[in-house]
């Protein structure tokens, strides 16, 4: 048979057809009728080709037999049933890329290149989800040959910016924008293209920053001349086109955060609903009614930040509801469903979640986070509550005209952070926040799995790879230098966003000190939750990243006992850690410089510092935990901010 095969693609037809017909009556005889089938079809007997090909499809039905059979339809004139076929196919087959562009010909050969073009848009989002990057560029390569619009170029292209494609996600969006050039969304959607996962260096995030601004004067400018059905259509955008990213340069982006607020705010004013009911002010003993809002009520950093909130909230003073956009379900999440009056998960769209939040009539809405997924966004942007919050879930200002206060933590802010936030910026005490620690056991790594010998110093940086800015590449070869068994361990895979360019600044980074990278560095795959407390115990040393600093993970390292290296920033994300040290009362382990940072790192190569380290850390951890105190201070900040709300309200009614 596989002679046959060979002759078939030699174009050796005799050869070929004689050793399919030996097959016929084998084990293989679907392939050897398909051979045949193929064998005709190559002489032009389309005739004598169909049978052939029906039979192996129905003996054996494939992504292939469909595919072939399907040509052989097309050629005898049977064109909705190659078509038919085709669909079959790539239902059923959806891993054979042939039917895919077949199909997407076939619809642009009968006049709907539109159709085409979300056939292709389907099979890319494949593609970028399987990382095969060469199907992907041959799938987009034909919609722009087709250049037709279709409603999936607009999440095609916002996914492929989110797995770090811009490229391609420019020449997707560029596609839509040629037959839509006023869609506000897709323009938003482009203006992101230019911030990137992991910047080539600090000069690098300068210039896309520059690019950014001056895209959004342009969307700014789109908005303001677009009716109020463009406006209401490019509205949808909103989830996708987030400026996830924009935070990580280090930078007060309050000034690009409130350009972008002001676009979304006129993208949402086209609303076909009607304004937002202002419920009663409460009175005399009754309760606040304060909802919670996020996608990650579940094992998420977010959830595991900012569960003692919604948990320890004066039930008695406190009505709470929780809003999880997503429908994960888990320990976590049934934790904070329990603790809640009334809790909602995964219902779906924009409409159905304003109406179930305008059931509850919050008189305080609170976002954990906005801008990590399609829904906060979309939601945050509308008034839906006469109090409206957001919190450092994702610790950047919004923006938006529609949030009125940033829940942060006295002990993270730079003295400046009130510059930072378009919202009003409240400081509550401590680290904000009332944490409950996740067990410190759980997990098989261990050093053998990871590549780590055991007499080395592991320097444990597990941050995501658009934390690590490169102004501070450097610090790693700095460390190596004077630590000549040290081993740094950070999570990445090929393929990953941003990857090969953080590979590419490590390279440089320790070249230019006439080191090999690859000597001192080790790049695991991302770990389970279940898994990454056995992760920290392979370290040595936690080091942070920074810029933005690790919360959580620094957190869960203070739990397993692991020292910790930080530097803050002049940004309260830049913060966490030294937050966390301060509060342990371990002031004297934050470094203030970079020198500082290289020295502290350096010390705790030795094992006894570690030891002495770890040793103050086990005796004061419990001062990071179950802390009531910004519980009760959250509490009295809702309630004056509903009744100042209600008593400015009353000051304004004529």
């Amino acid at each position: 048979m596989e002679a046959a095969r060979q002759a078939l693609l030699d174009g050796r037809l005799s050869d070929a057809e004689a050793g399919f017909r030996q097959a016929l009556f084998g084990t293989d005889a679907a392939d050897a009728l398909h051979g045949l089938g193929l064998v005709c079809f190559s002489r032009d007997d389309v005739a004598a080709a169909l049978p052939l090909l029906q039979a192996a499809h129905t003996l054996q039905p494939s992504g292939r037999t469909a595919f072939n059979l399907a040509l052989a339809l097309g050629r005898a004139g049977q064109g909705k049933e190659a078509e038919a076929l085709l669909w079959w196919a790539v239902e059923q087959h959806p891993d054979y890329m042939p039917s895919w562009f077949r199909l997407a010909e076939r619809l642009t050969d009968r006049g709907d290149p539109s159709e085409a073009v979300g056939v292709l848009a389907r099979f890319a989002d494949r593609a970028t989800r399987a990382g095969d990057s060469a199907a992907l560029t041959a799938a987009i390569e034909r919609m722009d040959a087709i250049d037709a619009d279709s409603p999936a170029l607009l999440r095609l292209g916002n996914l492929l910016r989110m797995a770090g494609r811009n490229d391609l996600s420019r020449t997707v969006l560029d596609i839509r924008l040629r037959a839509v050039p006023r869609d506000v969304g897709a323009a938003l959607s482009r203006a992101l293209c230019h911030l990137t996962t992991v910047n080539e260096s600090e000069a690098d995030i300068e210039a896309s920053r520059a690019r950014y601004a001056a895209a959004l004067d342009a969307v700014a400018d789109t908005a303001a001349a677009a009716t109020a059905e463009e406006l209401r259509a490019g509205a949808a955008a909103l989830g996708l086109a987030n400026p996830f990213l924009l935070p990580y340069h280090g930078r007060n982006d309050r000034d690009l955060q409130r350009r972008y607020g002001r676009i979304a705010g006129r993208m949402v004013s086209a609303d076909p609903w009607p304004a937002a009911p202002v419920p009663p002010a409460p009175r005399a003993g009754e309760r606040i009614r304060v909802g919670f809002a996020s996608a990650w009520m579940h094992l998420h950093s977010v959830a595991k930040t900012f569960a003692g909130w919604i948990e320890h909230l004066d039930r008695s003073r406190f009505a709470v509801y929780g809003y999880q956009f997503s429908d994960a379900r888990d320990a976590i999440s049934d934790r904070i469903e329990a603790g809640c009056d009334g809790f909602v998960r995964g219902i779906g769209d924009v409409p159905a979640w304003r109406e179930r939040i305008l059931a509850h009539a919050p008189h305080v809405l609170v976002y954990l986070d906005v801008g990590m997924e399609q829904t906060a966004p979309r939601l945050a942007a509308r008034r839906l509550a006469p109090v409206q919050c957001v919190t450092w879930g994702h610790p950047e200002t919004t923006g938006l005209e529609t949030m009125d206060y940033f829940l942060s933590s006295e002990l993270m802010e730079p003295p400046d952070g009130d510059d930072h936030y378009s919202e009003k910026l409240v400081r509550l005490p401590g680290l904000s926040i009332c944490y409950e620690p996740l067990p410190s056991a759980g997990g098989l790594l261990d050093r053998a799995a990871l590549g780590l010998r055991d007499d080395a110093v592991v320097y444990l940086s597990c941050q995501s790879l658009f934390k690590y800015r490169p102004a501070y590449d450097d610090v790693f070869p700095r460390i190596a230098e004077r630590v000549p068994n040290a081993r740094f361990l950070f999570l990445a895979q090929s393929g990953m966003a941003g990857d090969a360019a953080f590979r590419g600044r490590l390279h440089d980074a320790f070249a230019r000190r006439g080191l090999d990278w690859q000597r001192f560095c080790v790049l695991t795959p991302p770990v389970e939750p279940a898994a990454f407390p056995s992760l920290l115990r392979c370290a040595d040393v936690f080091l942070d990243s920074i810029g933005w600093s690790g919360c959580n993970t620094t957190l869960e390292a203070i739990t397993c006992d692991l020292p910790v290296v930080t530097m803050p920033s002049g940004t309260m994300r830049g913060n966490h850690s030294a937050a966390i040290l301060t509060a342990m009362g371990l002031r004297d382990w934050v470094a203030g410089s970079v020198e500082v940072y290289v020295d502290l790192a350096a010390r705790l190569a030795r094992a006894d510092e570690r030891a002495g380290l770890a040793a103050l850390i086990r005796a004061r951890r419990d001062r990071l935990f179950r802390d009531m105190r910004p519980i009760r201070a959250l509490e009295t900040f809702l309630h004056d901010a509903v009744m100042r709300t209600y008593t400015d309200a009353n000051r304004a009614s004529p």
